[in-house]
């Protein structure tokens, strides 16, 4: 009865102030259960909360995208000649249903923090310890605090791709519904090509296993390998148009004038995305590594060296390296040396102050614009009713303001210089 109870007043909180029910469907996380119905309407929260986030950058490239597409279009024309053609094909059915833009953005928000929170009740639910209702809070909250919803919400490719492998590569390493799993991972493949390297990371970990002294010299092998030779190898990889995607990451187009112009904001995000990664990846080589071949230890184990392969770019490894602070909670979560006798140690209350620090820069204060843009924090205390009057003109209202050949606020422009 205490389930359905719960269940019905989050509903109702859902429908009537968004913010009271996600801090009530995280509240009545229970240990032991699959806590689905909490975390749809956790999902469900997310959702509303982007809907209206506003097409700046990236997502203004893929509105004009879905915007194209007219009644003499073809499925075949959208996603001819496109490597991720998961998104493409949901713009074609999405429009041709009538479907507004603004829905797939919530929509790929929403079901990745669904994915992130399966993934870690798995992985709980496997560690073998018993955990007390404040610590699986506690957890579910430092997933929800690692995660970037709005790289997911306006990227659309990469972030979604990443929480859809995340929970593949899960299932597969407990052995949980393989069918579910290696479908999962197609369609991660499909959303975004960068995910396939993920995959790469998946069987290395079946068939290898890392210890401590192994995962500092690969990692070490690895960054002299990014450095020297991966991005000519990357270059002359001509399938599907790689050698073209990867020149825009190797070349640091989009990452290298952090370092070049002088740019302390730039850096100083760069760093602190990292950190999390690194304060995990403190705990994983000062403890034994006690791991077995395709379990999730060795997998964030692997996945470590996995980013310093990546470090050639700043960007690439920036966005591995999130992932990663993923896969090392659930190292951290799953070795036998956390959570000892059901109780927390110091450097987890430390990671939930860091994650605390890192959450509020990298959610709030970094993406700035399109909250103050969409006036995002309405959708905490606005009953989501109001957007069954809310439609494309009203949506199309942004493009007013935004630079068209930039994708940016005008008048709110980002100062690399």
């Amino acid at each position: 009865m205490r389930f359905e109870r719960s269940t019905l007043i989050g509903s109702v909180l859902l429908l009537t102030v968004p913010l009271f029910a996600l801090l009530h469907s995280i509240a009545t996380l229970r240990a032991g259960k699959k806590n689905t119905v909490a975390y749809l309407l956790i999902a469900l929260c997310f959702f509303f909360f982007f809907i209206k986030i506003p097409p700046l950058a990236d997502l203004y490239r893929h509105f004009a995208n879905y915007d194209a597409i007219n009644s003499a279009t073809s499925l075949g024309d959208v996603i001819q000649g496109k490597v991720d053609v998961v998104l493409y094909a949901n713009f074609y059915i999405f429009k041709t249903l009538g479907i507004p833009f603004f829905v797939i953005p919530g929509l790929y928000v929403g079901l990745s923090v669904y994915c992130y929170l399966s993934a870690l009740n798995i992985v709980m639910l496997h560690s073998g310890k018993v955990f007390s209702a404040r610590q699986f809070v506690l957890l579910h909250l430092a997933v929800l605090f690692l995660i970037n919803p709005f790289i997911i919400g306006m990227g659309l490719r990469f972030g979604f791709s990443m929480a859809v492998m995340t929970l593949a590569i899960v299932l597969f390493c407990h052995k949980q519904n393989r069918p579910l799993a290696a479908g999962l991972m197609l369609f991660a493949m499909l959303t975004h090509f960068s995910s396939m390297l993920l995959v790469g990371v998946f069987l290395c970990s079946r068939v290898m296993r890392l210890n401590r002294l192994l995962t500092v010299v690969f990692s070490a092998i690895a960054l002299l390998t990014a450095k020297f030779a991966l991005p000519f190898i990357v270059s002359h990889i001509t399938i599907s148009g790689i050698n073209s995607y990867s020149d825009v990451y190797t070349s640091g187009m989009y990452a290298s004038d952090y370092l070049t112009s002088g740019n302390a904001n730039g850096m100083i995000n760069f760093l602190i995305v990292l950190f999390p990664a690194l304060f995990l990846g403190v705990f994983m080589l000062a403890h034994p590594m006690r791991n077995q071949t395709g379990d999730i230890k060795n997998t964030a184990a692997w996945l470590v060296v996995f980013v310093f392969l990546c470090s050639s770019s700043l960007q690439a490894a920036s966005r591995y390296a999130s992932v990663a602070s993923v896969f090392l909670l659930f190292y951290y979560v799953a070795h036998q040396s956390s959570f000892i006798r059901g109780r927390f140690n110091y450097f987890f209350l430390c990671f939930m102050l860091m994650a605390t620090g890192y959450n509020l820069i990298e959610n709030i204060y970094v993406p700035r614009r399109p909250i103050m843009l969409g006036q995002m924090w309405q959708s905490f205390y606005k009953t989501p009713l109001l957007n069954l009057f809310y439609g494309e003109q009203e949506y199309e209202q942004y493009l007013r303001v935004i630079n068209r050949d930039s994708g940016e606020w005008i008048g709110h422009e980002m100062d690399l210089g």
